[in-house]
């Protein structure tokens, strides 16, 4: 039935009006013939007597190679009828050009052939071009007005999303439709669902709806929806809707008279969202200050360039001007962006902060980046910036370029650093770098190779300028520059080492006027020293038992200085020749595993290193510019001791039995089988700097330990991220005792870092953790969770600025119960001074907590505390409720300068813009800032 009102479908199939229509006599007389063949065959067909000609299957049962032509002129599917039945005549009548083609399928038909009107019962479908109309119940087409309309939840589809409604018609050739209680479905951002009373449809792209609901909460009772009394939706441009209200369940709760959002994908011209909160509006006191951001445009210039101009207004602080400018090419390998701020201050000064970065790879050798930030004023910055991680961190610049050659690599680089504190800043303007790739002599095989055979060379040129500029008005304190070219070689031949270096350094002191005579900061005089250090050496290694090696060494040095001591003279310094020798080895130690482990390994890493230099031959003037103990002989000993203990856990019952059956298809390959290796931890590893010992100096200056501090470092993988660092100092100055020191252990400093969470081990040894536990999967297009409004680092919080920040992306939530915290310890107590003056200790506390008690309450906390002073430094607290298809955040931070920020922010995830915002910011003059 459904191939017999197919056939029919296409007999009622008028022809384009217009234009589109042809002339049968433009129709090629074979090809017309062969219609009207294929007509008449189908025409006997229909009659009840014709089971003579239906049993031919020339006429009409299918010819296999004609439906695969059917097929390929692209005919549409019908995923809920199913495909009919289509034999060679259809195939014939689906390639004839110049007609539209109208297919009808269902269950049962009438047809008036006078009228040209169809009926269509049961689950019926009719498609013409790339409209097509299903209904549950009936559907009705008329040849001579080309109207469809569908009964019993009809569902029209195009080339948008499918519209749905209760009762349905549209004009196939003006692509006119109207329906009744439809319901239709668009994505932007999110997938929306608009609901209305009355739809209208005007061709393939656009929709008119009378008291339209629109949400996208795919709850079947939504908890939010936008109602509107007019909506009208152009696909993939734009949707305005009039007189619209927010509604939480049935209750209003916000009015707009209009509304306007685009749909269009990608980036686009036009104007920037202003951010402003409530009380931006509404002040609740006279001493609040407004303040209005992102007032602006912004320009797609083209698919590779774009810029922003905005405006940002602080009431009683300044008026700012930003501008950004971002490009991105990526056949070029080529993006960045640079930021520029202009500020206004209430007080007629101007300050000035640039941010910019860029990468680009113009070939496959060449590389180059620039990641730069500047302020005009330090001071601006420290007392105005409410990111608190802005504040406690130097403002730097750095770039560089990178060219690899067939032989080596060449380096380029720049570098700026502005500290906030102090105003000081370091520049190195350029630092350049030349290796030379490793160069095989002699190359052969290793079978056949001579003692001569397969020698490397190696060797690398740098250089370096730098700038120190300060604030002329601290004491002793002054502006300077130093110079840097080094040179390094090393040839290799079997276990010998031949290695060579040059160094030249200059340093100079700028001079420092006496502007004030009045004052207690004095002039400095112009200082500047330069060095030429060269030496070589020739070292063997030898490999003794196990792991143990034996490396003997024989070097020759020397220097060459020019400074205000020499009279700014060169002055060639001692040659000095010295023999080390050096042994290191690794003992293992195996002990009986416990509880989950079933091995214990104990490693021991002992070195011992011995250099003896003797006395060279000096003048006068050597001894007294270059000094005493650097003349004499020396005889050293370096004694240095690690140890870490690792355990081994005991393998799974379902692990590999015959770890040669553990990859049967590498095996087949013929390549090398990986296998399976034991799953390992570090229970304890203990560091510790080695110990060096003059004896000369021992004998003569009572000064043989040379080591003045020693620093123990401490590592376990038991505590996740556990690293500990000790610092002590072993002599305090005392003139009265021989070397002018005293042995007095003095602790000065301390540095520990760890990280804890729900499921750490002892936490569930104890029985009040818990397992890893992965939360429930969401649908792909919702997101579970954001980023906060505003984390630190935010432009908005800050005043450097920075690249455009990409829209926040969803992350999945933890499950309930969950949480993550880090703590890092450090503490610096330097010694009292000769005179008994005491320097207070500085101890330092940061932590971060990420915590989730509940499904839809999120927490973040990141904080500074000064031990020392006893307060804290800075806070960044976020606290996230997630409200199904609406976030809301509870955000405070306050800096080190005293200023705070407390933000209320509301947000649909669908889109952000739509939000209500509530910011309370306080600034607080710092003493001495």
């Amino acid at each position: 039935m459904r191939g017999a009102l197919l056939a029919v479908g296409v007999l009622a199939a008028g022809a384009l009006p217009g234009a589109a229509q042809q002339d049968t006599a433009s129709v090629p007389p074979a090809v017309r013939e062969g219609a009207l063949r294929k007509l008449r065959a189908l025409e006997q067909a229909l009659r009840p007597d014709s089971a003579a000609a239906s049993a031919d299957s020339g006429a009409v049962a299918g010819d296999s190679a004609a439906v695969a032509d059917s097929a390929a002129v692209g005919a549409p599917a019908f995923p809920r009828l199913g495909a009919p039945h289509r034999d060679s005549v259809l195939a014939a009548l689906r390639g004839l050009s110049g007609y539209t083609l109208t297919e009808y399928v269902g269950t049962g038909a009438r047809f008036a052939s006078d009228s040209g009107r169809i009926d269509l019962l049961g689950r019926a479908q009719i498609t013409r071009g790339t409209e097509s109309l299903s209904a549950d119940s009936l559907v009705t087409f008329s040849e001579t007005s080309g109207v469809v309309c569908g009964y019993g939840q009809p569902v029209l589809t195009g080339e948008g999303r499918p519209v749905h409604s209760e009762m349905m018609c549209y004009h196939l050739e003006q692509q006119l439709g109207e329906a009744v209680g439809a319901n239709t479905t668009f994505t932007q951002g999110a997938n929306w669902i608009v609901r209305g009373d009355r739809v209208y449809t005007v061709g393939s792209d656009r929709a008119y709806v009378h008291s339209a609901v629109f949400t996208d909460c795919d709850l079947e009772e939504p908890h939010y929806h936008f109602a509107a009394q007019a909506v009208k939706l152009v696909s993939d441009d734009v949707l305005v809707a009039r007189n619209v209200t927010l509604n939480f369940g049935d209750v209003p709760v916000f009015w707009l008279p209009f509304m306007v959002q685009s749909l269009k994908e990608g980036r686009r011209s036009g104007l920037l969202m202003p951010v402003f909160s409530v009380n931006d509006i509404a002040r609740t006191s006279d001493g609040y200050n407004r303040r209005i951001q992102n007032v602006g445009f912004y320009w797609a210039i083209n698919d590779y360039l774009g810029a922003e101009l905005a405006m940002d207004w602080f009431s009683n602080n300044w008026t700012a001007l930003n501008g950004s400018f971002q490009f991105r090419n990526l056949r070029r390998f080529l993006e960045g962006s640079v930021n520029l701020n202009r500020y206004w201050r209430q007080d007629g000064r101007k300050e000035l902060t640039l941010n910019a970065h860029q990468s680009w790879q113009p070939t496959e050798r060449t590389s180059m980046r620039i990641q730069a930030s500047y302020a005009s004023s330090s001071d601006f910055v420290r007392r105005n910036s409410f990111d608190p991680r802005e504040q406690t961190r130097s403002i730097d610049s750095n770039g560089g370029i990178s060219h690899r050659l067939d032989w080596g690599t060449v380096n380029v680089n720049v570098s700026r650093r502005q500290y906030l504190h102090d105003g000081r800043v370091q520049m190195t303007l350029p630092s350049i770098g030349l290796s030379v790739n490793n160069i095989t002599l002699f190359p052969a095989a290793p079978s056949e190779a001579r003692w001569y055979n397969n020698a490397t060379w190696v060797g690398s040129v740098n250089g370096s300028m730098s700038f120190l500029d300060v604030n002329d008005t601290l004491p002793n304190q002054r502006d300077a520059t130093a110079r840097s070219v080094s040179a390094d070689s090393r040839f290799t031949l079997g276990k010998f080492s031949w290695s060579q270096r040059f160094s030249f350094n200059q340093d100079i002191q700028h001079a420092k006027p006496d502007r004030d005579p009045t004052d207690t900061i004095p002039g400095l005089p112009r200082e500047a020293t330069d060095r030429m250090n060269w030496s070589t050496e020739l070292r063997f290694q030898q490999r003794l038992i196990g792991t143990s090696t034996f490396e003997p060494g024989l070097s020759l040095q020397g220097d060459v200085l020019r400074s205000t001591a020499t009279n700014h003279e060169l002055l060639a310094g001692p040659t000095r020749l010295a023999f080390s020798a050096g042994v290191r080895s690794d003992v293992y130690g195996f002990w009986p595993g416990f509880g989950p482990f079933s091995r214990i390994r104990h490693k021991l890493t002992p070195s011992v290193r011995y250099s003896y230099s003797p006395a060279p031959t000096v003048t006068d003037r050597q001894r007294e510019v270059f000094g005493a103990p650097n003349v004499r002989e020396q005889n050293r000993i370096e004694i240095g001791l690690n140890q870490t203990f690792e355990a081994k856990y005991r393998e799974s019952g379902e692990a590999v039995q015959d770890p040669l059956a553990a990859d049967t298809s590498m095996a087949r390959s013929g390549e090398p089988i990986e296998l399976p290796q034991a799953r390992r931890i570090t229970l304890l590893a203990l560091s510790m700097n080695a110990v060096a010992y003059d004896f000369v100096k021992a004998k003569r200056d009572h000064r043989g330990l040379e080591t003045e501090q020693l620093t123990f470092s401490v590592n376990s993988d038991l505590l996740r991220g556990f690293q500990l660092s000790v610092g002590t100092h072993l002599f305090r100055p005392d003139d009265s005792r021989p070397g002018g020191r005293a042995f007095d252990m003095h602790l000065s400093s301390v540095n520990a870092s760890f990280s804890l969470d729900h499921n750490w081990w002892l936490f569930r040894l104890l029985g009040i953790g818990r397992g890893a536990e992965e939360p429930a999967a969401a649908p792909a297009d919702v997101p579970v969770d954001t980023m906060s409004v505003d984390e630190p680092g935010d432009p908005r919080l800050g005043l450097i600025g920075g690249p455009p920040r990409a829209p926040a992306q969803p992350r999945r939530r933890g499950a309930a119960g969950t949480w993550n915290a880090s703590i890092n310890y450090s503490l610096t107590r330097p010694r009292p001074t000769a005179g008994g003056t005491s320097v207070e200790a500085s101890q330092f506390l940061r932590a971060n907590l990420t915590l989730q008690p509940t499904e839809h309450w999120s927490l973040h906390w990141n904080t500074s505390y000064s031990i020392t002073d006893g307060e804290f430094v800075d806070h960044y607290l976020t606290l996230t409720r997630d409200l199904h298809d609406w976030e809301a955040n509870f955000d405070f931070s306050r800096g080190l300068n005293g200023n705070f920020t407390f933000q209320f922010r509301v947000r649909l995830r669908a889109n952000p813009d739509i939000k209500v915002d509530y910011e309370q910011r306080g600034q607080r003059p710092v003493p001495g800032m």
